[in-house]
């Protein structure tokens, strides 16, 4: 976490003599460490959707065992060496099992293999797993640009304060100038006597308006403090603030939260259709298999073991459906006189197609599910839109009063204009026409700190479009 927040501030000299609001926010979204912390999480977010994307491999085993033949320990049996693998629905087999005398004289071997291939005409889990994946992905989409959005809007609005923060000090340093003028004027004219009642007076102003400043400037230090840990920079103002560029708050076209809240109800949806499908099946599982056995040798290895060889081949089918279930098995063995000796079995079984009391409560549950995250889809729907028509409103309420201040600044203006030719033909004084420059100057920060409003603003609908 050091390493991260030292990164943070390598870039403090691009800001200490002044930086356009671009470069401020670049460097707050790309640099600070909130927006470290944020890259690590999408990161770790995206490993993880990876990994719910890989496909299952094979399911491969391996196995082997030896252990004495005799009672005298005069051999040994390999009675494990098989190899088994389950590929989707196929599943592979085969084993080498031998025996051999200690000498040599003797040996045996019985190789195997088998095959069975399961045809599931049932749901699969594919759209499941799809819907997923595309919900994780776009939950970690979302969080990150939050994220970022969030980080901007707190930086904007930290220099907004900042903003009206100086337009303040600007009236009050004027104001208690305007004080202490006003007394030094009427102790000077002998208006009132130093200690009177009316000195004490303004005095009593003076130091109010010299309250307020040192408020303002505790202010002013609390702000600064937090811009640093936000942004990353000292500051030292801003510039080249851009109008805000409002999206459509109104659609709902594109938004993820709306997205997810769909997915999630047809997640549920889809889950109990698999369930049901499950206790529905309809399955058709095809087998084969191969083995025999070679003698090797002079004397068998295992009393009452017959010397001969044999190679056998079977092969099944089974069928499973909703109520039935259906099966045939044959296949036969040749020695190696060249007998051969068959078998074939079929069998048959029905069971209850209803519902057991837990799979009953299984179903009904995931029914519930469905039917609960469906209502959650269209309450977050109606959730959206009601939120979207009050982000329209303030929309509208901010260009209704960004109007009313370019309006009051043009006044201003024009009025600043009136004075400088009033205090050129000597009707006024140098004071009134200082003040209203005064004022312009507070007014001109109070309209960034406006526009920063309204791009503040833009990231709540742009969040809320997420």
């Amino acid at each position: 976490m050091r390493r991260i927040i030292a990164a943070a501030f390598l870039f403090l000299p691009l800001l200490l003599h002044g930086a356009s609001y671009v470069d401020i926010i670049s460097n707050a979204e790309t640099r600070s460490a909130a927006a470290a912390e944020a890259l690590l999480q999408r990161d770790a977010g995206l490993i993880a959707t990876a990994g719910m994307e890989v496909e299952e491999g094979a399911d491969l085993s391996f196995s082997i065992q030896a252990e004495p033949l005799y009672e005298d320990s005069s051999a040994v049996r390999l009675s494990e060496l098989g190899f088994s693998a389950v590929i989707e629905d196929t599943s592979l087999s085969a084993s080498l099992p031998f025996g051999v005398s200690y000498d040599g004289s003797a040996a045996f071997v019985s190789p195997s293999a088998s095959v069975s291939h399961a045809f599931d005409w049932g749901r699969d889990d594919d759209l499941l797993e799809s819907m997923q994946i595309e919900s994780s992905r776009l939950s970690v989409d979302r969080e990150y640009s939050a994220a970022m959005l969030s980080i901007r809007s707190n930086v904007i609005s930290v220099m907004g304060s900042l903003l009206l923060n100086e337009a303040s000090s600007i009236r009050a340093e004027e104001e208690l100038s305007d004080f202490l003028r006003d007394r030094s004027d009427a102790l000077l004219l002998g208006s009132y006597a130093e200690g009177s009642l009316l000195d004490e007076a303004q005095l009593l102003e003076i130091r109010r308006a010299e309250d307020t400043l040192a408020i303002l400037d505790l202010e002013r230090s609390e702000l600064e403090k937090r811009f640093m840990r936000l942004a990353g920079a000292e500051w030292t103002g801003v510039e080249g603030i851009p109008f805000p560029s409002f999206p459509d708050i109104l659609s709902t076209e594109g938004s993820s939260e709306l997205r997810m809240a769909e997915l999630q109800a047809s997640i549920a949806e889809e889950e109990l259709l698999l369930a049901e499908s499950g206790l529905s099946p309809s399955r058709l599982v095809v087998d084969t298999s191969v083995s025999g056995t070679a003698y090797f040798g002079e004397r068998p290895l295992m009393e009452g073991m017959r010397l001969s060889d044999s190679v056998s081949v079977g092969g099944g089918l089974e069928w499973e459906g909703k109520e039935w279930t259906v099966s045939a098995s044959g296949g036969g063995s040749w020695e190696r006189d060249g007998s051969f000796s068959p078998s074939l079995t079929i069998g048959a079984a029905w069971h209850d197609a209803g519902l057991s009391e837990s799979e009953d409560l299984e179903i009904r549950g995931l029914r519930n599910t469905a039917l609960i995250r469906r209502a959650d889809y269209l309450e977050a729907r109606r959730s959206f839109e009601e939120e979207g028509n009050a982000l329209w409103n303030s929309i509208l309420s901010w260009q209704r009063d960004w109007a009313e201040a370019e309006a009051e600044m043009s006044y201003r203006r024009a009025s600043h204009d009136n004075l400088s030719q009033m205090l050129d033909r000597g009707l006024i004084t140098a004071e009134k026409l200082h003040d209203s420059a005064v004022e312009i100057e507070a007014l001109e920060h109070e309209m960034d700190a406006l526009l920063l409003d309204g791009l503040s603003l833009q990231a709540e609908a742009e969040m809320h479009l997420l």
